[in-house]
């Protein structure tokens, strides 16, 4: 599933997401959770200010540094027995790695979702050429069997409703029963995801 961009004009689309009672539910809930993990952390962390500095001095040396530093991971990654390919786009990067897959003769691809795949439109890529794609990510693979586009962070469908949850899966004609709470869904579709691969 490669990512989308929507061909709706902007002020339709934010309408739209104003009216989306159930995705406003499940962005308020993220941010609360998202919220409540950064304030556990500063409280752990003691002067968090000291460390984000460092971190963005970290950032900077190595951004600075990114010819030193991509060389010395290609080199390592060489020396035990990996390949490193450069590319200069987004159509070289999905096309090596299709190219490499084919070659392999495969016909699924499990793979985790990540920003950079979705920018060179992997999924979509593998797709053309046959390849069966699926996500690792639960989040991302309910997404993916719901037809959903991916998002960058999918930690929202953590809100969505045990019931709508397994009634995607039912729709879908998964071999996934209804599940009896949130904790059950996991493990039962691991086991699914088991039987595919």
């Amino acid at each position: 599933m490669a990512m989308k961009t929507s061909s709706a004009k902007f002020k339709d689309r934010v309408d739209e997401g104003i009216h989306n009672d159930f995705m406003r539910l499940a962005v308020s809930s993220a941010q609360e959770r998202l919220h409540g993990r950064r304030l556990t952390a500063v409280d752990e962390l003691g002067s968090w200010e000291d460390w984000r500095s460092l971190g963005e001095e970290i950032r900077q040396h190595v951004l600075s540094n990114l010819d030193f530093y991509l060389h010395q991971l290609a080199e390592n990654v060489s020396k035990r027995g990996g390949h490193v390919f450069f590319a200069e786009t987004a159509e070289q990067a999905s096309g090596y790695i299709k190219d490499v897959i084919v070659k392999k003769n495969a016909k699924k691809v499990v793979k985790s979702k990540s920003m950079v795949t979705e920018e060179i439109n992997l999924n979509a890529t593998l797709e053309a050429v046959g390849l069966d794609v699926v996500e690792t990510d639960l989040g991302e693979y309910i997404l993916q069997v719901d037809d959903h586009d991916p998002l960058p962070i999918s930690s929202h469908l953590r809100s969505i409703k045990i019931k709508s949850r397994s009634g995607m899966f039912l729709k879908k004609s998964l071999p996934i029963r209804k599940p009896k709470n949130r904790r059950s869904l996991p493990p039962m579709c691991g086991a699914f995801c088991g039987k595919i691969s």
